[in-house]
């Protein structure tokens, strides 16, 4: 990451030793190695099994992450149970929502229901996380990488002792909500 420079700002400092479930926009592959390199806690991926082929990113694939076959409902199924089973052991998952890269990023796409069924179930506080620069570092139509800022904003983290199943649905927009405006506040998009 050389000549990137990441400027990490938390609404309120994620417990080292705590348990989370880490939402954050997808607008470059960097994303992952940004991700995957500045919080604090015991960190897990689930992310498409394609990245596994790359050769920067398949080095967290070798260690403890979940790949998911996204075009297979039994692989999706499977890894989101793969999930559960590492967070029960207390490990931290971080999943991007959007489950890809949106085609017109930075513009956030509908979220998937998926992180936020497992937030709710395991009662493991969410935490949505804004990347704002990370498409002008690396450039995924023509793998081009741009020095410069990394602006990561890690917002507070939402409780989900007290939701139920039925809560999905709108803490899932809850999430998307937090994370669009401060897209729109950066001027991002």
């Amino acid at each position: 990451l050389g000549l990137m420079i990441p400027q990490i700002t938390y609404e309120k400092p994620l417990n080292p030793k705590g348990q989370y479930v880490i939402c954050p926009n997808h607008i470059s592959y960097i994303d992952i190695v940004s991700a995957g390199s500045f919080f604090p806690t015991f960190n897990f991926f689930m992310a498409k099994m394609e990245l596994s082929k790359l050769p920067l990113f398949n080095i967290w694939f070798k260690t403890i992450d979940v790949p998911v076959k996204r075009e297979s409902l039994r692989s999706a199924h499977g890894a989101f149970v793969d999930a559960a089973k590492k967070l029960d052991e207390g490990a931290t998952l971080i999943i991007f929502p959007e489950g890809r890269i949106p085609d017109d990023a930075p513009n956030l796409h509908k979220f998937k229901p998926g992180a936020f069924k497992l937030a709710i179930e395991k009662k493991i506080p969410i935490v949505p996380v804004t990347f704002l620069d990370n498409i002008d570092r690396l450039n995924i139509v023509d793998w081009t990488c741009t020095p410069g800022k990394m602006r990561i904003h890690v917002h507070a983290p939402i409780e989900t002792v007290n939701l139920s199943i039925d809560d999905v649905q709108t803490l899932q927009d809850q999430v998307y909500s937090i994370i669009h405006n401060k897209l729109v506040e950066s001027k991002i998009i």
